[in-house]
């Protein structure tokens, strides 16, 4: 049995927390509901916009601030584990933990257990889509070097705008049939274009779209062939792998 308090930072979006706690849910299968892990959720959506304050500095000091807010709340409902689901969010890790340095032993990162998971499946080489702020930001690029360096390419800067409609696809939850079909084949060119059969699905948001492909996957592997051969690196995925191997 799992004994730790788990901290999520949640709220960028809601869907993708709601999608991560039910899946961290799944990850602690319990005969009796008392089993499981306490978990702590705060769905702070309030928060500025992250990739804005990346891009043009836009509320910086607040966005700060208030993720600073939600890991000292967390930590009062004593979580040992802190995870953020948003990859955007941890370009602003170094300024919340220097708010609260307590926390850095308790943070769990997305980067860090999606480099640990893809090493061990010696991938060399990725594709990495996401929010403008997370790509600009380069929190992927900057974890993936050192030791057991993999190499990252990212989308080109006009395919940005692409990459967005994606994410507001699942944030307003209107994702359609065409939203999928030209998701799997964004995916499906960058896939081509890098020769490589990798992605690190570097927003949150993501993951959920290949949900929806996989519930009528029979459908939609007629349409791509070339989606369903590519593999794609779910940092929350490998999260759960972390917290999965350190049941006790």
């Amino acid at each position: 049995m799992y004994q730790e308090t788990i901290g999520i930072v949640g709220g960028s979006g809601s869907y993708a927390t709601l999608d991560f706690f039910g899946r961290l849910l799944e990850c602690f299968p319990a005969e009796k509901e008392n089993e499981r892990p306490r978990i702590i959720i705060d769905n702070n959506s309030p928060v500025p916009s992250r990739v804005r304050a990346i891009l043009y500095g836009e509320h910086y000091k607040t966005v700060v601030e208030q993720l600073a807010g939600t890991v000292r709340y967390l930590m009062s409902g004593g979580a040992d584990k802190i995870i953020f689901v948003c990859s955007t969010a941890h370009a602003f890790l170094p300024e919340v933990l220097a708010l609260v340095p307590e926390a850095e032993d308790k943070i769990v990162s997305l980067m860090a257990c999606t480099k640990k998971a893809m090493t061990k499946d010696g991938v060399t080489h990725t594709v990495v889509i996401g929010s403008e702020g997370t790509l600009n930001a380069g929190v992927y690029d900057k974890s993936f070097l050192g030791e057991d360096q993999i190499t990252v390419y990212k989308p080109a800067t006009e395919e940005y705008p692409e990459m967005r409609k994606f994410i507001e696809s699942v944030k307003q939850k209107k994702i359609t049939d065409g939203i999928l079909k030209e998701y799997m084949d964004f995916c499906s060119q960058l896939a081509d274009r890098h020769h490589t059969q990798n992605i690190i699905l570097g927003c949150t948001e993501f993951p959920i779209l290949g949900k929806e492909i996989q519930k009528n996957a029979l459908v939609f592997q007629e349409y791509s062939k070339a989606y369903f051969r590519i593999k794609f690196w779910d940092p929350l995925e490998c999260v759960l792998e972390y917290l999965g191997s350190h049941l006790r």
